[in-house]
């Protein structure tokens, strides 16, 4: 299975995948900004692996552009360009300094893959890169590159829950410890559980079996703007989810109005949800 899985985040801006794609595709091959290129292994219809070029092409001027990938063919008595694929892409997002940790190549795709990568200070993030095969040779485990992150939205509802009740392990070892301390008659037996406030909280948990597919989220809004490209309307959220010992990782939530089914976060809202993480290469800082 491909590590994009492109059905899915097609969806996440229309709800007729088929009938809104079908029209657009045609577009963006036409009136697309050319936005990237670079030479990638491609296996071509006669089953040899050669060298190719692979390029972009992104469709309207938007925060929130669709990104088709296309690549020369050379199997043929003479070279052509074909369509490989294309998904939306947020083309604006927040910069961070990250190590890589690992290179996530796509099983299917030698154009795309992504990153397992590290904040300073602790923490772990699994990005998509769109244009991994342009960027594909900068990409090398402890090497430190710049990030614009940003991330397209499954799913976005106002969080729920104001507190977690924690009903074994350290946290409760530690609350039976301190009533022992305050009052040496007390039992810590008859505490059973210790509730522990989620306001302001912040969390990022990837996808338990393919990381790339996407990422859990919490966090409070910070900043929002909206717009529209091509009659659908987005709202975009800036969030933190991912904090460190040395700060937190930012990053622009995209979120369609399909996906938001009415709810209207605003600046200081705590928000959830599950969503696509994307990451386009600003610089590499080291390990050059």
């Amino acid at each position: 299975m491909s590590l994009m899985v492109h059905g899915e985040q097609w969806s996440a801006v229309f709800e007729d995948v088929p009938g809104a794609t079908a029209p657009l595709l045609p577009e963006i091959l036409e009136r697309g900004t050319y936005v990237g290129e670079g030479e990638v292994e491609l296996e071509g219809g006669d089953g040899v692996v050669r060298m190719e070029t692979g390029f972009a092409l992104a469709y309207p001027e938007t925060p929130l552009r669709y990104l088709a990938l296309c690549a020369t063919n050379s199997a043929g008595p003479e070279p052509t360009r074909e369509f490989v694929t294309a998904f939306p892409w947020c083309a604006e997002g927040v910069e961070a300094d990250l190590e890589i940790e690992e290179v996530l190549a796509d099983r299917d795709d030698p154009m795309e893959g992504g990153l397992e990568v590290a904040a300073p200070g602790g923490g772990l993030m699994w990005l998509v890169d769109p244009f991994f095969f342009q960027h594909r040779h900068l990409y090398a485990p402890e090497r430190t590159v710049r990030l614009s992150i940003a991330a397209l939205a499954y799913s976005v509802s106002l969080a729920a829950r104001d507190f977690v009740e924690v009903t074994e392990g350290p946290m409760l070892d530690l609350e039976r410890s301190r009533i022992s301390e305050a009052d040496p008659d007390a039992d810590p037996a008859e505490v059973t559980s210790v509730r522990l406030s989620l306001e302001g909280a912040r969390a990022l948990f990837p996808h338990p079996e393919e990381p790339l597919f996407g990422s859990t989220f919490r966090a409070p809004v910070e900043d929002l703007d909206e717009f529209s490209v091509g009659g659908v309307r987005f709202t975009r959220m800036l969030i933190a989810p991912l904090t460190t010992d040395a700060g937190a990782v930012g990053m622009w939530l995209y979120a369609s109005e399909r996906v938001l089914q009415g709810c209207a976060p605003r600046v200081g809202d705590e928000i959830e949800g599950f969503a696509w993480l994307q990451a386009t290469l600003v610089s590499s800082t080291s390990g050059e």
